[in-house]
Order: structure tokens, then C-alpha cells, then sequence
């Protein structure tokens, strides 16, 4: 999925990872994300100008769930964006599809898109990128600083 410079949309691959240096850590963060946290379909991550409006969303296709964040920000906010999305993503309830209540008032349908399902979920990704992910990125970066001079990793 590539288009031009006005409307890029571009999938996040494992080719595609250092391609994007600005994105760099982002792309590394979902590519451990699909081995550390797999939903019950896959998901496809697009990078993209997107809706101004929006930061990103997720949304149910029929075999995957795919996830846009705009390429728009701060790669810190792009990673950021995107946890909040993994986390609709792992805590979908089967059955639905986004389609059944994106046109419901919010007075009709409640808060179903961050409900106690999502919370749990977020926190889980949430931890998973803190905790396990940054850290085991921050030794491979030092392992490779460490190959190019001596002395110690910060």
C-alpha cells in the first residue's frame, strides 16, 4: 500500500522498517508488538496524512484489524497513538464491527469503544512497551554501540 507524497499511506512491514528513519523506533516497537501481543486476527499498522482531525483509529476488516496513525506527528506521540489503537485492537468484542455503532449517538451506544475491556488492554500494551520492549531495544542499540567503540552504554 504506497501512494504519492499528498496522500502517503504506507504499510509497516518488516522490509520497510528502516526505510523511515524518523520513524524508526516505531516501526521496531510494532514489529515486536506482533511477536509479543497478537490479537485474535492480524493486524495491519498504516502510517499515513490521514484525517486531520484524527490521530488515528482502529477499525475490523473482514480477516484483520488495521490500525492508521497519522504520519503526521512526533514519532513519540505515533507510538503513543499507536498503543491506545493495539489496545481496541486486543480487547474487540467478537462479533462486533465498528460499523454497528459509529453512528450511534453516545447517549445510545455509552462508552463501549474504552470500557473496562479496553482499560485492562492498555495497560497491558502499555506495560509490554515500557517495561519489556523499550528496554530489550535500548540493549540491542547498546550491543551495537558497544561493537563500534569501547566503553560503556548510557
Amino acid at each position: 500500500m504506497n501512494r504519492g507524497s499528498s496522500g502517503t499511506t504506507r504499510r509497516v512491514t518488516a522490509a520497510r522498517i528502516h526505510r523511515r528513519p524518523k520513524y524508526r523506533l516505531f516501526h521496531q516497537i510494532v514489529t515486536l508488538l506482533h511477536e509479543l501481543l497478537p490479537a485474535r486476527l492480524p493486524i495491519d499498522v498504516c502510517l499515513g496524512a490521514g484525517d486531520a482531525r484524527r490521530y488515528g483509529d482502529c477499525t475490523l476488516e473482514p480477516s484483520r484489524f488495521r490500525i492508521r496513525v497519522s504520519s503526521r506527528l512526533p514519532e513519540e506521540f505515533a507510538i503513543q497513538v499507536l498503543i491506545h489503537e493495539w489496545a481496541h485492537a486486543l480487547s474487540w468484542p467478537r462479533g462486533q464491527s465498528r460499523c454497528s455503532y459509529r453512528w450511534q449517538p453516545i447517549a445510545i451506544r455509552g462508552p463501549i469503544d474504552h470500557d473496562a475491556a479496553w482499560g485492562r488492554a492498555y495497560a497491558k500494551v502499555y506495560c509490554k512497551v515500557l517495561f519489556e520492549i523499550l528496554p530489550q531495544l535500548q540493549k540491542a542499540k547498546c550491543a551495537v554501540q558497544r561493537g563500534k567503540r569501547k566503553g560503556r552504554c548510557k
